[in-house]
């Protein structure tokens, strides 16, 4: 179990910068599968590793965890956001990792991200009981074709 860390005077758990992501298909180097927010305690269908960071972003961006250092550029009349996740609402037992369904040594990845710098992301990737450290979002997505090339 994470401890919570208090983060502008509100308890904000460890688990939101948590994430478990199950790989369904991986064909012509394109994967799709789902992402677990621990916080949210929710799936997230993604097709291709670049949905996967923009939901990955927006589920951070949405309880400011780890902040980002910089706020998202984007197009005229449009929104910087993949996702709407304002209605979304965390479950209750925030510092439980859930039912056991999602086992990263098992069948998937779990990614922790530690730091959203220079537009970017830095944190770990767990697999199958190894940790990997990644610098950007762009290594992050090299790491996982990597992995899923090989399993």
């Amino acid at each position: 179990m994470e401890e919570a860390l208090t983060y502008y005077e509100r308890c904000v758990p460890e688990c939101t910068r948590t994430m478990y992501v199950q790989f369904q298909s991986y064909q012509d180097k394109v994967a799709s599968g789902k992402l677990y927010s621990w916080y949210y305690k929710q799936e997230f269908d993604f097709c291709g590793l670049d949905q996967l960071l923009l939901i990955m972003d927006d589920v951070m961006d949405s309880v400011n965890y780890p902040q980002s250092s910089v706020d998202h550029r984007h197009l005229k009349n449009s929104s910087p956001y993949f996702l709407d996740l304002s209605a979304w609402t965390p479950q209750k037992d925030l510092n439980s990792e859930g039912d056991g369904k999602y086992n990263a040594t098992k069948t998937g990845v779990e990614i922790r991200v530690y730091y959203r710098q220079h537009a970017s992301m830095q944190g770990e990737i767990r697999v199958k009981g190894r940790k990997v450290y990644f610098r950007s979002g762009m290594e992050l997505m090299r790491l996982l074709h990597q992995y899923l090339e090989k399993y």
